[in-house]
């Protein structure tokens, strides 16, 4: 007897061999199918957690907000506005125009030489060159007053209340807007506080809302005129 055979011999006789030989199955047969079993289990609760967070979102139990992304043409930015910042009696494209107007008129009319630079980067990118033009000889006509001169960098102003009232056509559309603006002028070198009111006119355009939303086409906003009705 060989010793191969002398080894199987006397692993049958201790029953060594059945114990090896049921270790070779259930490592072949009987685990991989447990396995499957637990992964098709696994897969299962998945779908059903799925299925279940699916219908709540449905049926709104989370409380989902509609929104736009507007992507300004000029400065390649995107913007997220909800549709409870965009409303406007008469139209949505009367509250975008609002949106956009009110942060123009913020930009314009603000004062603080720390942020001077950002401020005349988003006028020149938004506003025609005339009223470009009109921007800086306003902000050089106000720097150049005795009073501020010496003291700009501790002046600031900032718009607190602005109010659009826009200026409609036969079809209940617009491009024209009268606004007035309630500002707070601080001088800290002074310790002084003052209010400062003011109404403009604005001439504007806008891409229309409609084109925005249904054909992704991006937004183009633009004043064309900018100019003082009323101190």
């Amino acid at each position: 007897m060989d010793d191969i055979q002398k080894s199987i011999f006397r692993n049958l006789k201790s029953g060594d061999y059945y114990h090896d030989a049921l270790e070779w199955y259930s490592f072949n047969y009987v685990y991989p199918a447990s396995q499957r079993i637990f992964i098709a289990l696994i897969l299962t609760l998945i779908m059903a957690m799925t299925s279940i967070l699916f219908a709540t979102y449905k049926d709104g139990t989370f409380g989902t907000e509609e929104y736009f992304y507007f992507t300004s043409i000029k400065d390649e930015t995107k913007q997220k506005l909800t549709l409870t910042e965009l409303t406007h009696p008469i139209s949505e494209q009367l509250a975008v125009a609002e949106f956009m107007l009110k942060k123009y008129v913020s930009k314009y009319e603000v004062y603080d030489t720390a942020n001077i630079t950002q401020q005349i980067d988003y006028i020149r990118r938004n506003s025609s060159k005339s009223v470009l033009k009109s921007f800086f000889k306003d902000i050089q006509n106000f720097e150049n007053d005795a009073q501020i001169s010496q003291n700009k960098d501790f002046i600031k102003i900032m718009p607190q209340n602005i109010n659009i009232r826009f200026l409609l056509d036969q079809n209940q559309n617009a491009e024209e807007a009268e606004v007035t603006i309630k500002s707070m002028k601080m001088d800290y070198a002074k310790g002084e506080q003052v209010t400062i009111d003011k109404k403009v006119f604005l001439r504007f355009e806008l891409t229309n809302i409609k084109d925005i939303i249904e054909y992704q086409k991006p937004l183009i906003f633009q004043v064309n005129e900018y100019r003082i009705i009323d101190k």
